[in-house]
């Protein structure tokens, strides 16, 4: 009985996390994957840090296949358990806001799991002709992938938003949050700007497809980029109307910084990408000046690539200072929800853990990136390893919170269902031995209730004897004496000799009702 009502609390608590899953928590695979990648390729790099990047990239697709899951799991429910049908479902996860933004960190989850393969195809499968052009394959197929995942998400969801929302929502609407289904088109034109113009992918694939990529790629970046200042012109005048974000959606804040960051670290590629291929495949045929036109061409790609990626990063440092600010902001405020519960002053400030702590691991990944590709690509040219030392603070700052986050979610949400589980499997257990004590209580008076009864049967039978023996010898001596003074004999006699059995049975008897009562009160 025990087993079966632990499974059954089991199979309770699964079920209601399926249920109350949401797409939000796909920003772990984000955190974990762009950890991973910067743990790997680090701007000092280490074998301990490597190992470490191997770690991280196995709890980020462990956390993407059970997320996955739950994803179907959760579409089963609605639709066929609970039969809510189809609509219901596309209402709930697609068209309610803010629930339908956080599908975009599915496309950037999935993304920086493509981005590590192409990161072991190019390091630790690169001795193995065989394995790295296995991989290289399946990271291009996966690439498409989420090309149309991303386009799917920044199309259905604005779409979606700009047709079902209403004008009582608009306001406290308009926050950074809805950058997320843009932002999965320029990480993923990033992506393709790691593997393009490699030795690997050129080895495999031929110019065609390679130009292919180039062109999709850029067209990529610079519809994601207009559609991210769009956006961020409707945030700009939100804050300028409303303010900063309240103290429960202040680390909203650090999402601005991933376009911005992400945004540079793609357009440096895809410059130097276009660099490559026109030195590949414009080689030099006798006539110079052709020749130095197309090499122009392509550092002029290369220049106006360097500009827009400090543009870029330069608003990401800006946004960088108005995220740590806003959050060092409410340094003192408690949260309202504070009000009406009974804790103390110092619980649930800023400063304490909660899962919108998980918007500022991905942004600030991007900005390492970011800077460590400027001196990857121009320190050769001209010595700026200050780029080099702010991609370590970004960098570290990425991991740490990461793992801060994980440490968090398995304290608040782990470690807590752990601790309430074994507190109500205890509390359970120690009624169920109670209420078997108890019950051999009872059965133990029942018992000796049964057994006196028993007993005094026995001396009524025995005495029903002697008061027959008796009768039948005094009639023998005296058969003129009457019946009268027989019976009052015989009568007293019999109570006399019953009365102490008597009242040792009404005393069990009371005892065990007594006690048989008390026992189902306690237990009740």
């Amino acid at each position: 009985m025990a087993n079966t009502g632990r499974k059954k609390r089991i199979y309770s608590l699964v079920v209601s996390l399926i249920d109350e899953f949401a797409p939000f928590w796909f920003v772990t695979v984000m955190g974990t994957g762009i950890s991973s990648s910067i743990l790997h390729e680090f701007p000092y790099p280490a074998k301990w840090l490597r190992i470490c990047s191997y770690i991280m990239f196995a709890i980020c697709c462990l956390l993407f296949l059970i997320f996955q899951t739950a994803v179907f799991l959760n579409m089963y429910r609605v639709i066929y358990v609970k039969r809510l049908g189809v609509l219901k479902y596309v209402q709930r996860y697609f068209v309610s806001i803010p629930n339908n933004l956080f599908w975009g960190t599915y496309a950037m989850g999935f993304c920086t799991i493509i981005n590590y393969m192409y990161i072991l195809a190019s390091n630790e499968a690169s001795h193995s002709y065989k394995q790295s052009k296995n991989l290289i394959i399946a990271v291009y197929v996966l690439w498409w992938v989420d090309v149309t995942i991303s386009l799917g998400t920044a199309w259905v969801i604005t779409f979606l938003c700009w047709k079902y929302t209403h004008q009582d929502l608009l306001s406290k609407n308009l926050q950074s949050f809805l950058l997320l289904p843009i932002i999965p088109i320029v990480v993923v034109s990033s992506s393709s700007g790691q593997f393009t113009m490699s030795e690997l992918f050129t080895q495999h694939f031929n110019r065609n497809i390679q130009l292919l990529t180039l062109v999709i790629t850029a067209l990529l970046w610079l519809h994601a980029i207009a559609l991210v200042f769009l956006v961020l012109s409707v945030y700009f005048w939100n804050l300028y109307i409303n303010g900063i974000p309240d103290i429960m959606k202040v680390f909203t804040c650090f999402l601005c910084i991933g376009p911005m960051g992400q945004g540079s670290y793609g357009v440096q590629l895809l410059s130097d990408n276009i660099l490559k291929y026109i030195k590949k495949y414009h080689a030099n045929t006798g006539d110079e000046r052709e020749y130095l036109s197309v090499l122009a061409v392509g550092y002029s790609f290369k220049v106006f690539g360097l500009i827009l990626a400090l543009l870029l990063m330069s608003c990401g440092i800006f946004f960088t200072f108005y995220s740590f600010a806003s959050i060092a902001s409410y340094y003192n405020t408690i949260p309202l929800f504070n009000s009406n519960l009974n804790t103390s002053a110092n619980e649930n400030r800023i400063y304490h853990y909660h899962k919108g702590w998980w918007a500022m691991t991905f942004p600030l990944g991007t900005m390492a990136l970011s800077t460590k590709e400027i001196w990857i690509q121009y320190d050769r040219i001209a010595p700026i390893g200050a780029f080099r030392v702010l991609s370590v603070i970004y960098s570290g700052l990425c991991v740490i919170s990461t793992i801060f986050c994980l440490l968090g979610c398995l304290k608040i949400y782990v470690y807590q269902w752990i601790k309430d589980y074994n507190y109500h499997t205890t509390k359970n257990n120690r009624k169920s031995g109670n209420n078997e004590e108890q019950d051999q209580e009872v059965t133990n008076l029942l018992i000796q209730q049964a057994t006196c009864l028993e007993k005094k049967h026995t001396m009524d039978m025995s005495q029903n004897n002697i008061t027959q023996s008796k009768r039948n010898y005094d009639t023998l001596q005296n058969p003129d004496a009457t019946n009268e003074g027989v019976s009052e004999t015989t009568v007293a006699i019999t109570n006399a000799s019953t009365a102490p059995l008597n009242d040792l049975e009404e005393t069990i008897v009371d005892g065990a009702v007594n006690n048989t009562d008390t026992d189902r009160k306690s237990v009740v």
